[in-house]
């Protein structure tokens, strides 16, 4: 082992991680982090039969939940730029467009 690198044998999950950050952006990332904390907490509960009492449910969801929607903000919000930049204006216009029809 030496300072420049520092552990021999790089976990290949590190790959990983950081390509999903680099393709997909670092929200996608923690959202991937999250949904995979979740099914974890839940096959523990399952299988270790923990009861968890409201709160602890509601705190669960309000987390997850909120994850998902800032994510589909972002998305949202990326497609919309996206558009603007092309010229097409927004993906509602050119849903229905047709082959035929002329262009806006």
């Amino acid at each position: 082992m030496n300072l420049a690198n520092p552990n021999p044998d790089p976990n290949p999950n590190q790959f990983f991680v950081l390509y999903t950050i680099r393709s997909y952006g670092a929200l996608s990332f923690a959202a991937i982090a999250n949904v995979r904390q979740v099914v974890s907490a839940l096959i523990s509960i399952v299988y270790f039969k923990h009861v968890l009492n409201s709160l602890q449910c509601l705190g669960m969801c309000t987390v997850f939940l909120a994850l998902a929607a800032h994510l589909r903000f972002k998305w949202h919000a990326r497609s919309t730029r996206r558009a603007q930049q092309e010229g097409t204006g927004s993906e509602a216009s050119n849903r229905w467009r047709t082959a035929d029809s002329p262009k806006p």
